[in-house]
Order: C-alpha cells, then sequence, then structure tokens
C-alpha cells in the first residue's frame, strides 16, 4: 500500500532535526516539481501540530501525544487530591457524575481507594489507600488488568 505524501514528510522530518522548503525539496530529489505538495503537506502536518515553526520558513518536528481517556483523566484528578469528593473529580476531570459514580465504585471494590466519611455526592469523602505507592498511571486489578472503568465494562 502507498504511503501519503503527508506520511512521507512525517517520515523524513522525524530524522532531520530542523529542516526548510528547501530541505524537503532536496531530500526528494526533486526540482520544484513537487513543492505545492511538500508545501500543503507541511502546512496539514503544522495544523495537526506534529511540525511546527521555529522561525519563518524553519520548521521542527513534534511529535504529538494521545490525549487522556475520560478515565484517565478521572484517575489522575483522585491521584493529584489524595482525599476526595466525587464533586471535586467531576470538577476537575469533566465527566459526568454517573460515569464517576461507577469508576469510584470500581476503584473502590479493587482496594485502592476507601471510603472515609460522610454520603452522598457532596459530603462523601474518599482517599487513596496507599497514597505513597500509588501509580500515576491508572490502577491494575489483581488480573493483571486495567481497572474496569465504565467504557470498558460494558459489552
Amino acid at each position: 500500500m502507498r504511503r501519503s505524501f503527508a506520511e512521507e514528510i512525517r517520515k523524513a522530518a522525524v530524522g532531520m532535526e530542523q529542516f526548510t522548503m528547501k530541505d524537503m525539496v532536496a531530500f526528494f530529489h526533486d526540482r520544484d516539481e513537487n513543492r505545492i505538495k511538500i508545501k500543503r503537506a507541511i502546512d496539514r502536518l503544522r495544523r495537526t501540530g506534529e511540525v511546527v515553526s521555529i522561525k519563518w520558513g524553519v520548521y521542527r518536528y513534534q511529535e504529538r501525544r494521545k490525549p487522556f481517556t475520560k478515565a484517565d483523566k478521572i484517575w489522575r484528578a483522585i491521584w493529584i487530591k489524595k482525599i476526595f469528593t466525587k464533586s471535586d473529580i467531576c470538577k476537575l476531570s469533566g465527566a459526568s457524575y454517573s460515569y464517576i459514580n461507577r469508576f469510584v465504585a470500581a476503584l473502590q471494590h479493587e482496594g485502592f481507594i476507601i471510603h472515609v466519611s460522610g454520603y452522598g455526592y457532596r459530603n462523601a469523602l474518599y482517599e487513596l489507600s496507599d497514597p505513597d505507592n500509588t501509580p500515576l498511571n491508572q490502577p491494575v486489578n489483581s488480573k493483571g488488568r486495567l481497572v474496569n472503568s465504565p467504557e470498558r465494562s460494558r459489552p
């Protein structure tokens, strides 16, 4: 299967520390025949954030990070707060209350968090069961899988 021109530009840009349009034209051994295609591909990569402009006409490749999933945002908010209510996590992660309710129940079932005091949405306090040894990444249960977040537990 043939790769798109943007993928060829991406592959070439990864190997270069910084590059210009002339560098790309020279890399593909063209004499301005594909200059328009190269310019469009670089512009497309700039829009996606993979290529950034250092100064006028000089570019650098910057690998894109994948955005965090909803479950990762919730777990990181819990990890940062250490002691929290469900409404705190709703505000920090932007997830819905029902999603957080199911996620907290799964974490509590696996023993990663414990219920400290109070009941309800705003008054129930939870905390990490072992804050010093809890990883920043989403925890793994006893079977070696990620803790069942609501999006993973549906059939």
